[in-house]
């Protein structure tokens, strides 16, 4: 589990420099649900997909409950900005999170590690 404390109301976890999210471009106008657990958050909390043409906003884990966060909708085309988010309106919330994925589809699936996670080098 990560541990958190949002900047700007935000904890940011993709945009187009994080490797793990930096394809959401390639999904424009397709159905995707992204879906993460969130631990006893200090104010409400949840998992955004953010772009300049609208956005999937999830639902709110409320403060000192824990429960997944999770939105399936179309990602908007056109768009030319994006990031993905957690958090909510205030700074300094701390919470932790675990099991962030994002998936082509509107039923979300069992989260297992990436296969490059369990590779040993």
């Amino acid at each position: 589990m990560k541990h958190a404390t949002t900047t700007n109301g935000l904890v940011l976890v993709g945009n187009p420099t994080y490797k793990e999210f930096d394809s959401l471009p390639d999904y424009q106008g397709q159905k995707m649900t992204i879906r993460v657990w969130i631990d006893k958050p200090t104010s409400p909390t949840q998992v955004n997909i953010w772009t300049n043409k609208g956005g999937l906003y999830g639902n709110a884990i409320e403060t000192g409950e824990s429960g997944y966060s999770t939105v399936t909708g179309v990602i908007p085309t056109g768009f030319t900005n994006w990031n993905i988010v957690i958090g909510g309106r205030i700074d300094n919330n701390e919470f932790s999170y675990k099991e962030l994925k994002l998936e082509l589809g509107t039923v979300p699936t069992p989260w297992s590690p990436a296969p490059e996670d369990l590779r040993k080098d």
